[in-house]
């Protein structure tokens, strides 16, 4: 039953609607988020020092991002869709990055001055004219924190490291529960100081890693490069039915990887007091990198796919990293995926920590969510097959329909106005 409903949430028609509106945005932005991409990344990345807030904000809600799921779910895409799964989800990220840009921008101009910002809820409140869809959003971005945001990792992290070391899964569920506490007893200050150190730490390495696998097996890289293109249908002799797998799956995984359309970007970047559009600007970066780990994972999945032939999917990235570099490999990828689980855990766990405030505007409230989000850190160690991620997961569907309608709705009112 569960299952059917969330095939039902999460149907082409999602999809297809998430794709339409970043059309619509790049329309309206007259392709500014892709044919200005390296003035975007000039006046961010190259000028951190300029905007040290907004890096760490963006940092914040990349953590939520990057990951686990790249690692998996870009292996589950090339599985499902084949090789030509790729190139979907280089035209998911180009959609992704006007998606992102135009939440963030919408988050911080309809952001009420002097008091918290509730990111998304503010758009969805004003956008809609009334707090009733606004208060649904927020109760769904608690049921997905705790699910998703929170039990999914923190499973992923403990699985990371099945068969490397035998440390009892309780030790590693109260381990990260300890260092949980002690970040974000400090808030999002804390949250975002300490992910803007850790995350493009571990990205940076984790992306030259995949440099070095690439360039250990790099005369596997042509093939793997024809494969994609052979797969997009850019080369003859390619049905239909085959193309349309690999759109499917490359482009639905890559852009709920980075969760363009989802509405959580709002809740980070809204801490800021940019200017939206320039605030903005760090949205488009987020997807860029959150675009190029899951292009590199699969480029090197796709240049050992003999290597590691018969491997289970959820498996495969590990594998790669393990033929590569051995135990070591395999370490690293434990460490790495704990890494990324923990700064996503954080992430959420801010998200729903907003939503509840937003809901009940009492602070104490927050402080019981953040004692119950620890509770469910430790118990994940203990919960096998649980139907919470399945619901988290229909809870994650039914905030980006309510979010990509709001979004429609202003955007239909001509109130979507971008100061480029």
């Amino acid at each position: 039953m569960l299952e059917t409903i969330k095939n039902f949430v999460w149907s082409a028609p999602v999809v297809i609607n998430l794709a339409l509106f970043g059309v619509a945005v790049l329309i309206k932005t007259k392709g500014y988020t892709f044919f200005r991409l390296p003035s975007i990344l000039k006046d961010t990345v190259f000028k951190i020092k300029k905007s040290r807030k907004s890096f760490a904000m963006m940092c914040t809600s990349l953590g939520g991002t990057i990951g686990v799921g790249n690692a998996i779910g870009v292996a589950g895409a090339l599985t499902e869709g084949g090789a030509g799964a790729v190139f979907w989800m280089g035209i998911a990220g180009i959609l992704g990055m006007a998606i992102k840009y135009a939440e963030i921008f919408l988050a911080l101009t309809y952001k009420t001055p002097g008091i918290k910002s509730y990111g998304p809820m503010a758009y969805i409140e004003k956008g809609t004219g009334t707090k009733f869809f606004a208060v649904i959003y927020a109760f769904l971005c608690v049921c997905v924190s705790l699910g998703m945001g929170n039990l999914a990792q923190v499973k992923s992290a403990i699985s990371a490291f099945d068969g490397i070391f035998s440390i009892p899964e309780f030790v590693l569920s109260g381990i990260i529960v300890i260092v949980f506490f002690r970040v974000v007893i400090g808030g999002i200050k804390k949250i975002s100081s300490f992910s803007e150190i850790a995350v493009p730490v571990i990205s940076l390495v984790y992306i030259f890693s995949l440099l070095f696998v690439l360039f250990k097996f790099r005369e596997n890289v042509p093939n793997a490069i024809r494969g994609i293109l052979s797969g997009t249908g850019l080369m003859t002799g390619v049905k239909w039915a085959v193309i349309k797998k690999g759109i499917t799956s490359g482009f639905s995984k890559a852009i709920f990887s980075s969760e363009a359309g989802l509405g959580s970007v709002g809740f980070a970047h809204t801490s800021s007091d940019t200017d939206p559009h320039e605030q903005g600007k760090w949205g488009v970066v987020e997807v860029f990198v959150d675009a190029v780990i899951c292009i590199m994972t699969s480029i090197a999945i796709l240049t050992l796919s003999k290597e590691i032939s018969g491997v289970p999917t959820s498996y495969m990235t590990r594998a790669v990293f393990a033929y590569s570099m051995g135990v070591w490999g395999e370490i690293f990828y434990g460490v790495s995926m704990t890494l990324f689980a923990f700064a996503s855990l954080l992430c959420w766990f801010y998200n729903g920590s907003t939503a509840v405030e937003y809901i009940t505007k009492k602070k104490s409230v927050s402080n019981f969510y953040c004692l119950l989000f620890g509770v469910i850190i430790f118990a994940s160690a203990f919960i096998k097959d649980c139907v919470i991620i399945d619901l988290s997961d229909i809870a994650n569907g039914v905030m980006m329909t309510m979010n990509l309608c709001c979004l429609w709705l202003i955007l239909f009112k001509n109130t979507l106005t971008f100061n480029l």
